[in-house]
C-alpha cells in the first residue's frame, strides 16, 4: 500500500479508510518471506525478541498498537502498558478489546511525539510496521521523545522495513547510555 508518509495521511489511512480485515494481523508478507507460516514466525518474534525484553515489573510503550496485533503479547508480561495511537478508532478498538487489562492507558498522540508519558517512565518502548510510514521529520520527533521517556538501561524495539539501509547512521542510538550530569 503506497501512501505519503505524512502525519495527515496516516490519520485518514489508518482512522478512517483501512478496514483492518484481520485486526493487523493480515500482514503476513514478513512470514512469507522467511518461508514459514504466520503463526511459526508471529511466535518466534515474540519468543526471540519481544519477550526476552519484557520483565514483569516493567512499563511498555507501544506506539501505534492498531488493533493489538503485538498489544495482546505485551499486556500479560508487563506491569504497566501505554498504548499511543495517531487514529482515535485504534485506540477505541483497544480500549474495548483489552478492557480486561486493568494495567493499560490509552492515548490518542499527535504522530509525533509521547506527551501523555512523563520523563523516565519506560522501560521498553515497542513499535512494529509504524514507523515505515513516517515522515523523516516526525521520526526525529519520536526520537528524541523516546530519548526523554526512557529510563536508564531502556531499550526501544523499533521494526522498521521495506528502505534499504535507511537507519544505518542511526546506530549511535542502540544503546542508551546514562545521561550527562
Amino acid at each position: 500500500m503506497a501512501m505519503i508518509n505524512s502525519i495527515d495521511a496516516n490519520f485518514r489511512q489508518w482512522n478512517d479508510e483501512y478496514g483492518w480485515p484481520e485486526d493487523g494481523e493480515e500482514w503476513k508478507g514478513q512470514a512469507r518471506l522467511c518461508g514459514v507460516s504466520y503463526p511459526e514466525w508471529k511466535a518466534s518474534v515474540v519468543q526471540y525478541l519481544l519477550a526476552p525484553a519484557i520483565a514483569p515489573e516493567a512499563t511498555v510503550l507501544e506506539i501505534g498498537p492498531g488493533h493489538g496485533r503485538w498489544t495482546a503479547e505485551i499486556l500479560p508480561r508487563c506491569r504497566r502498558a501505554i498504548l499511543v495511537d495517531l487514529a482515535p478508532n485504534c485506540i477505541d478498538y483497544c480500549r474495548r478489546r483489552f478492557a480486561a487489562f486493568p494495567h493499560v492507558e490509552y492515548h490518542v498522540g499527535d504522530g509525533r511525539s509521547v506527551s501523555a508519558v512523563g520523563p523516565e517512565e519506560v522501560d521498553l518502548v515497542w513499535s512494529f510496521d509504524v514507523f515505515v510510514h513516517i515522515d523523516p521529520e516526525s521520526f526525529s520527533g519520536y526520537l528524541r521523545e523516546l530519548h526523554r521517556v526512557l529510563r536508564q538501561g531502556g531499550r526501544a524495539i523499533l521494526h522498521h522495513a521495506g528502505r534499504r539501509n535507511w537507519a544505518l547512521p542511526l546506530a549511535f542510538l542502540r544503546e542508551r547510555g546514562p545521561k550527562a550530569s
